[in-house]
């Protein structure tokens, strides 16, 4: 298991959130049970439909998981629950990579994909994001894709730990529960 946590300098600089605060210490002394991201929108038809997926969350930043692919070093997420973000891509370019992990067949066998943050500095960038890139992705997939995750270069910078159980409960009031002491 591992953590994608909120940056450090945050702390230095006391820009962080008491919650992020209080999850990474718990997280880090083993005391999490349980940390909750409820909020998460559906983007294609496969996520509004109401289930629970069982599994793990991988992934990371998707300019650098991108830049993996076809080396040696590129995790598969096999059955997993894949989570992306980013900071300063325009949508051409998010677009291009996302195109370049389908044509790679990297989510033939994910259980879902789910965003979190996705920072541009423009208003109409993040309109094109949001309302024309995912959703043209998203329609590619038939498993869920959402978004909403509190993780990444955001604001808020929740701490979210891969390989571990993960629930994903899809449908009216999609939400991801994550079991940070469960990891075997």
């Amino acid at each position: 298991p591992t953590l994608h946590g909120p940056l450090l300098d945050r702390f230095g600089r006391k820009a962080h959130r008491p919650q992020e605060t209080q999850e990474v210490l718990s997280l880090l002394r083993g005391s999490a049970r349980e940390l909750k991201f409820s909020g998460l929108k559906s983007v294609n038809a496969a996520a509004r439909k109401p289930r629970q997926i069982l599994s793990r969350v991988v992934g990371g930043n998707l300019a650098v998981l991108q830049s993996s692919l076809g080396t040696p070093y590129a995790y598969g997420p096999k059955g997993h629950i894949v989570f992306f973000e980013d900071i300063g891509e325009r949508p051409h370019r998010l677009d291009r990579m996302l195109t370049q992990f389908l044509q790679a067949g990297y989510f033939d066998k994910a259980k879902a994909v789910v965003f979190g943050s996705l920072l541009v500095n423009d208003a109409a960038d993040r309109r094109l994001i949001m309302h024309d890139v995912l959703p043209r992705f998203a329609a590619e997939l038939k498993i869920p894709v959402l978004t909403g995750l509190p993780c990444g270069h955001g604001p808020i910078q929740r701490p979210l730990p891969f390989l571990t159980k993960a629930k994903l409960e899809l449908g009216r009031s999609p939400q991801l529960l994550v079991y940070p002491a469960e990891y075997r």
